[in-house]
């Protein structure tokens, strides 16, 4: 297999891949989340029929109907998300211990490039490098594909 020379990271690119890394610790919350909430129990209310000017009609409208009407819309969301989150991990695998600690402190837990080089002994500039090593392994992997919400 021929390696594909993906060039340089725009700075478009290294936004959207920054967006994306420090979004993934959070998605696994935000799929559960929404599940729970789609699960919604309902009881059958009262049901309006809509008044118009010859009389009444067949239209109705009730809770039920409503989360019915709603169901399939949340459905695709979670899926959505969850495959963006398998995607990210899936793209992280390329990375190596050095790198995911890089990811980890930069992106997950939104430290300095200063700060991650104090934790990782070394200087602000190699963390600026390694982060450009980083976003050229993700580019090469094809986390760019994934559509930002």
């Amino acid at each position: 297999m021929t390696e594909i020379d993906v060039g340089k990271v725009t700075d478009d690119e290294r936004a959207k891949i920054k967006a994306l890394l420090e979004e993934y610790p959070q998605l696994k919350s935000k799929i559960k989340i929404k599940i729970i909430d789609s699960h919604k129990e309902y009881a059958l209310q009262a049901v309006d029929f809509k008044k118009v000017s010859g009389g009444n009609t067949n239209a109705i409208f009730s809770d039920v109907e409503s989360y019915v009407t709603n169901k399939e819309e949340v459905k695709q969301e979670v899926v959505n998300l969850i495959k963006k989150r398998d995607i990210i991990a899936a793209a992280l695998e390329c990375l190596n211990k050095r790198e995911m600690k890089v990811v980890r402190y930069k992106y997950f837990e939104g430290e300095t490039d200063l700060k991650t080089g104090c934790k990782m002994e070394v200087s602000e500039n190699t963390i600026g490098n390694w982060k450009n090593e980083i976003f050229m392994k993700l580019k090469k992997v094809g986390i760019l594909e994934i559509e930002i919400d």
